[in-house]
């Protein structure tokens, strides 16, 4: 919680993110994750959902899964307006990507992977 003014606060804030967005390719993993936010949705007996989680462990990505036949999870999807056709679906930073864009056929597109989380 910041005891700042708001104002302040907010500033504060903005030039953080300005940062991350300036060095995030140079962060190790571990460092990447206290800033970027990855979480992968995803249903059981899902092909395309396993091969999403380890192409995100082979990039050392770190990310928090989020199975959809959990009603938690899919109450909290609810209450922020959101609506998923198909898993996988990948979330960073509040941005939404479909199973759609994130595979072409069977395999995952890694450089898309890469671009979303800042790395080169």
């Amino acid at each position: 919680m910041c005891s700042l003014d708001s104002l302040a606060c907010g500033q504060l804030s903005r030039k953080l993110d300005k940062k991350v967005k300036k060095f995030r390719h140079r962060l190790s993993p571990r460092r990447l994750s206290l800033y970027v936010k990855v979480k992968v949705y995803t249903s059981p007996s899902c092909p395309r959902c396993e091969a999403l989680k380890d192409a995100l462990k082979r990039l050392g990505i770190p990310f928090e899964e989020a199975d959809v036949s959990n009603t938690e999870v899919m109450a909290d999807l609810i209450m922020r307006d959101i609506y998923l056709d198909s898993t996988p679906a990948l979330e960073v930073q509040g941005r939404l990507y479909s199973s759609e864009e994130l595979f072409d056929g069977d395999r995952v597109k890694e450089e898309l992977l890469k671009e979303v989380v800042g790395r080169d």
